[in-house]
């Protein structure tokens, strides 16, 4: 074995050759699939063997100016060896090859635990071609990238197993990029043409997840056993001392505190809110994640701990209470999605609780969760539920409650003055309301007041009140007074002015002209305005938008306005709804739509006449 590992050392840099560059390579000429590309990754040749070591060789073109952004190089490693790049250019009608001098070759901290290599290849010319290999001694990684931000025009990627470990091999299913596999008992080998590149879009937690990728995961023996099965990864967990062991501690520590906490309250559901915000409170989040807990007593008495520690303890007190309550593993957004059964993938554990045939997800750590809201990051894909028993669920991480916004706005026109004033009361509950309190997470109203003034050229904000800011049970409410100066237009003695003053959008957020991933919109949300206009004294009304109603198909989102006269006083509702956290690529065209004529209801006007 150590006699082969040799010879594919010594034999890679040869096996992985690449035809000599000609003169009629280095032309700029656009690529003949990818014809707006600026760069394309020409050839992409990866060795892998497993545990030991990584080899890579790459060659690039720069097509246009827009290429350039192209020329650095960022290698995720900073001990690695036999580095050779170069740049090929055209001079005197040859072929130049010119190597990467150590000044334009660097080691970036990126944070406390890790470093990059950085390849800076100098006097890039649209047609050049930049080369580079390198290898990476004594590595184990869990996915191989076959997707980059620029097309790939060939790829091969060899996996060879040399441990005594069983490796699972899978590509990315929510990738488009996918590459033929020839198998054996001794290697993978994965080769692709004309792969597209992977485009960042808005609304998009993640890109990574879609991304074309080879995972790598060693597959688990349990007494001989291999934990192939989500009912095997569910046993497992239920073994490790941090984990399912940890949590048959009776908490003696905390056991006299739970009774006082939760004192002569008998409604189940109200005792388990009870210990929820006691954790929540009394227990400090470090602002790491973990997936279970060392020591459930430590985090008591310390009062700190890192997501798992405090969610353990959460479930400790919550069972001792004599309610049902177990650990729910998930991978956070930025860890990527769980796609197959895993034991190393989750990143995070968090408390299910399940009261009268109903499902609370909970998580102590965020300070301004209401009982039953997660934190955003955390709802990625679907969680794991683990119960003492070793018998496992599914459970979706997203929210299908909708988050309400509805403010109520009473206005007065001051013609001399082309401005408006008036009231706004406003009501916010679940994610809006918790979005309000962990912007102004030092709860002070001058906080609110300054951004909105900030946001709104030309608007006064006055006696500001907040309701309920830190009653993380009820809904906020929020009103203040306000004057608009410069709101309003006036052209030959009729008055112009917008339908929703301020509240309005400026902006289509859906810019893209086609989408291939699907929309995060956050959290499901219900937005709703109604602005009363006082028509001033000597004015009429000669001009207002027609009433409409836009429903996306399959209900994924609405949106409404009408305008009505009733006496001296015209009023605007707007309704917008998105109903759904998550909404599928195909039914970008119609959201675009929808807020295309929310945009244009925004800039539209309302006209006045002097009578």
């Amino acid at each position: 074995m150590l006699f082969l590992f040799i010879v594919c050392s010594n034999l890679f840099g040869q096996y992985i050759k690449y035809r000599d560059v000609t003169v009629n390579d280095l032309s700029p000429v656009a690529d003949k699939v990818f014809k707006d590309a600026p760069a394309v990754v020409m050839n992409r040749d990866i060795h892998f063997i497993y545990g030991r070591v990584l080899y890579v060789k790459e060659r690039k073109k720069i097509i246009n100016k827009d290429g350039f952004n192209y020329a650095t190089e960022q290698i995720p490693f900073s001990d690695i060896e036999n580095l050779k790049a170069y740049i090929y250019s055209v001079g005197n009608g040859k072929v130049i090859k010119t190597p990467l001098s150590k000044k334009d070759i660097f080691i970036e901290k990126v944070d406390k635990d890790s470093k990059i290599t950085k390849l800076v290849f100098p006097n890039v010319k649209k047609g050049s071609i930049l080369e580079f290999s390198y290898k990476v001694d004594y590595i184990i990684t869990s996915s191989i990238f076959t997707q980059s931000s620029i097309p790939i025009k060939k790829i091969k990627v060899t996996i060879e197993n040399s441990s005594q470990r069983e490796l699972k091999f899978s590509q990315n299913p929510l990738s488009s990029a996918h590459l033929n596999l020839n198998s054996s008992l001794s290697q993978q080998i994965y080769t692709g043409k004309n792969i597209e590149e992977l485009k960042d879009e808005d609304y998009v937690y993640n890109i990574d997840n879609y991304r074309g990728k080879i995972y790598i995961e060693k597959v688990y023996l349990y007494k001989n056993d291999r934990l192939k099965t989500w009912g095997d990864i569910a046993m497992r967990y239920n073994l490790f001392s941090w984990f399912g062991e940890e949590l048959k501690k009776s908490g003696s520590v905390y056991k006299k505190n739970l009774k006082k906490i939760i004192a002569k309250e008998t409604d189940t559901l109200e005792m388990a809110k009870i210990i929820y915000y006691y954790v929540q409170k009394e227990i400090d989040w470090d602002k790491s994640l973990s997936r279970g807990s060392e020591n459930i007593r430590k985090t008591y008495v310390d009062k700190k701990g890192d997501t798992g520690d405090l969610n353990f303890l959460l479930i400790s007190m919550i069972r001792n209470a004599g309610i049902e309550a177990n650990p729910v593993l998930l991978s956070s957004r930025s860890n990527g999605m769980i796609l197959s059964p895993t034991i190393s993938k989750f990143n995070a554990a968090i408390t299910a609780v399940e009261i009268n045939d109903a499902l609370y997800l909970l998580d102590p750590s965020r300070k301004y969760a209401a009982f039953g809201e997660l934190n955003t990051n955390l709802m990625n894909g679907d969680g794991f539920i683990v119960y003492k028993d070793g018998s496992y669920r599914f459970v979706s991480l997203y929210t299908s409650n909708m988050s309400k916004k509805i403010a109520l706005v009473n206005t007065e026109f001051d013609v001399e003055n082309e401005s408006i004033s008036g009231s706004v009361k406003m009501r916010l509950n679940n994610y809006q309301a918790w979005d309000y309190r962990y912007d102004f997470d030092d709860l002070k109203e001058e906080d609110y007041v300054f951004n909105l003034e900030r946001r709104v050229n030309l608007l006064e904000v006055s006696n500001f009140k907040g309701e309920n800011v830190k009653d993380l049970e009820r809904p906020i409410s929020l009103s203040y007074n306000f004057e608009y100066s410069d709101f309003i237009e006036i052209i030959h003695d009729d008055i112009y002015f917008k339908p929703m003053l301020y509240f309005g959008i400026s902006n289509n957020r859906f810019t893209e002209e086609h989408r291939r991933y699907p929309i995060n919109t956050g959290y499901p949300e219900h937005n709703k305005y109604i602005v009363n206009f006082k028509i001033p004294e000597g004015y009429k009304l000669i001009n207002m938008p027609k009433g409409r109603k836009i429903i996306l198909e399959n209900n994924y989102g609405s949106f409404e306005y009408n305008v009505q006269k009733t006496n001296n006083t015209i009023q605007v509702t707007v309704t917008l709804n998105i109903r759904n956290m998550v909404i599928p690529a195909e039914y970008y065209k119609g959201l675009k739509e929808m807020f295309s004529e929310y945009l244009l209801f925004s800039e539209s006007r309302i006209v006045l006449s002097k009578i």
